[in-house]
């Protein structure tokens, strides 16, 4: 959630379990934007995430 606050975005998609929504709703309330160094970070990392709804196995 960070991440995506973090950027120049209007809005974030919120989570489709009742049972996770107060977890998200409480790090929206802890939000802090992340540091260019931070964030750098996360990106580097992006290529060992992958789709759950696409892929070699669909």
């Amino acid at each position: 959630m960070a991440f995506v606050l973090s950027q120049a975005v209007t809005t974030l998609c919120s989570v489709g379990d009742v049972k996770v929504l107060p977890k998200f709703l409480l790090a929206a309330d802890r939000y802090e934007p992340l540091d260019p160094d931070a964030q750098a970070a996360l990106v580097a990392t992006a290529g060992q995430y992958h789709s759950p709804f696409v892929g070699s196995w669909a």
